[in-house]
């Protein structure tokens, strides 16, 4: 079952380029699973909220690799895990 962040972002899948998607996705499993709200991961990374929401939801393709490495630090993932094809969303 798709959530609604994940249908909204599906919705998306034509607007975006599919890593901007992945990495979206990937950053609210890996938040959700951490048991984090945003506002905590934005905190525990030192970036703001308003960042991480666009970067969650694919309201931007403009993201900086010290960016993902702080909120893979903070979510004890690796920086690959947040860059990771998504067979999910993958263009067709």
């Amino acid at each position: 079952m798709l959530t609604a962040s994940k249908k909204r972002l599906n919705a998306k899948r034509d607007f975006v380029p599919d890593v901007t998607l992945w990495i979206a996705m990937n950053l609210l499993d890996k938040r959700l699973a951490a048991g984090l709200s945003q506002r905590q991961l934005a905190e525990k990374a030192g970036v703001s909220f308003r960042r991480l929401q666009s970067l969650e939801t694919a309201e931007t393709d403009n993201v900086t690799i010290k960016t993902l490495g702080a909120l893979a630090l903070a979510l004890g993932v690796k920086l690959k895990d947040l860059l990771k094809e998504r067979a999910d969303y993958v263009r067709v």
